[in-house]
């Protein structure tokens, strides 16, 4: 089944409306974290600046109920997300198969259990600040670029080399 962004936008739309019309808020709290979903039009607004499309393999560090790697499948060959929480990750497969997504793989593991060497370009939407062991990490298995949206946290020792702003939101791109 042909997917778009389009597509994928209105199925998360409804998750979340479902579960704000049964009392709950689209966020929160994982054993490793916060999680809050990020804004698909935000984030394929990052994508098309950065130009996802020329990368080959996709990857997610927290990647909560999978949105934002099912819209990364839609500009490289494969997308992967690493999610902790259970309940998320299986949202994320359901949006998967419904949404009939095939180049995209979903891991129930912390992101600090997988090796990052295999993805030419990784995303992350940080709840902590780096210096908690995965600037550690990405300086050692980062063999790509990284992208990380938000305006909070963002790692030291890794060089910027790009950065995104327009309208309240901001991503920059690193490298080792």
């Amino acid at each position: 089944m042909h997917h778009t962004f389009e597509r994928i936008e209105r199925a998360f739309t409804y998750t979340d409306q479902q579960l704000m019309k049964a009392g709950n808020l689209p966020l929160w709290s994982t054993s490793a974290g916060f999680w809050s979903p990020s804004i698909l039009r935000e984030a394929n607004d990052v994508f098309t600046h950065f130009s996802l499309q020329s990368y080959n393999h996709f990857l997610d560090l927290g990647s909560g109920d999978g949105r934002v790697v099912l819209l990364a499948s839609l500009f490289t060959k494969h997308a992967t997300g690493v999610e902790i929480d259970e309940q998320l990750h299986n949202r994320a497969l359901e949006m998967q198969n419904y949404l009939g997504v095939t180049n995209a793989t979903f891991h129930n593991k912390n992101f600090h259990e997988h090796n990052l060497s295999g993805h030419d370009i990784i995303f992350i939407n940080p709840d902590s600040p780096f210096y908690r062991g995965t600037e550690k990490k990405l300086m050692r298995e980062l063999h790509g670029k990284l992208i990380v949206l938000g305006h909070h946290f963002h790692p030291q020792q890794l060089r910027k080399i790009g950065e995104y702003i327009r309208d309240g939101v901001y991503a920059a791109m690193y490298r080792v």
